[in-house]
């Protein structure tokens, strides 16, 4: 028992010290939705500006016990929905008994890339009454098991909604270094090389550490990555897809190579480098 307690403790104590909105404690997220499956289930998908954070008064409270007012944001820029650019839009804050993140006055000023459900009607307690007033206004929440976040950390996502158009229907191959950082080599520019039977093709790493390929024929290709000298791909190797389960056999394979096969969808190699001792 002694020992369940100081776990809870000590994953309490982390999430302060990383600054995590108080709505996580609540929440059990399942793994974190690929950018595709998080935009096709998304009504609304916006880049906006936090303008305003209001909490509610002892006289006026959100929509449901758990909810601790909303946020105003202005809309920048639509990739999907009936909203318009310049409209301003109401977020309903979470306190956590949702997984809905409470962006606060410390959020006020900041820009946002928000994946959001159907909007819902806002309503308001009045005491004198007792009963809920209809705002007139909708709202939706921001989900903390979503892609929902800071535009400086969506860099990923807004490549993947600025090619949308392009590339809507066509399977897509992607994949990101998941460390940046002084320690790590610069890999702009490295490339990786994606053979199969119908050929080579070649993609790089951009300035974000991100690469991605578009509508490649369906089957199986061996990917290589041509690390810096002196470095390999990492034990923090992570692949998915978000169609079917992966089907390869990666045995006989050094470190920088991987095989996948293409179907429909979308099939992501997240790697991380190490240093290689062989070297």
């Amino acid at each position: 028992m002694r020992t369940a307690l100081s776990t809870t403790n000590f994953v309490l104590f982390l999430f302060l010290m990383l600054g995590v909105p108080t709505s996580v404690f609540a929440c059990s997220c399942a793994e974190r939705p690929t950018q595709d499956r998080e935009f096709n289930s998304s009504e609304n998908v916006f880049i906006g500006r936090i303008v305003e954070s209001k909490a509610p008064t002892p006289r006026e409270e959100d929509v449901l016990a758990g909810d601790s007012g909303f946020t105003v944001v202005v809309i920048e820029k639509v990739f999907k929905g009936s909203v318009t650019a310049g409209d301003r839009f109401t977020i309903s804050n979470g306190d956590g008994v949702t997984c809905a993140y409470t962006l606060g006055q410390s959020f006020v000023g900041q820009t946002w890339l928000f994946y959001l459900e159907k909007p819902q009607p806002r309503f308001v307690y009045v005491p004198e009454s007792g009963r809920w007033k209809d705002t007139k206004e909708l709202t939706s929440s921001v989900s903390f098991c979503g892609r929902s976040g800071d535009v400086i950390k969506s860099r990923h996502d807004l490549a993947f909604l600025e090619s949308y158009e392009k590339y809507k229907g066509k399977n897509r191959l992607s994949g990101r270094l998941m460390e940046l950082g002084p320690d790590v080599p610069n890999v702009v520019g490295m490339r990786i090389k994606i053979t199969g039977v119908h050929g080579t093709f070649t993609v790089r790493v951009n300035e974000s550490g991100y690469f991605e390929i578009y509508d490649l024929p369906h089957g199986e290709y061996l990917v290589e990555f041509e690390t810096p000298e002196g470095w390999k791909i990492g034990g923090r190797y992570h692949s998915g897809f978000t169609t079917y389960p992966n089907r390869f056999d990666n045995d006989g394979l050094s470190s920088n190579q991987r095989r996948v096969v293409m179907g429909e969808g979308h099939y992501t190699l997240d790697f991380s480098l190490e240093l290689d001792s062989a070297n």
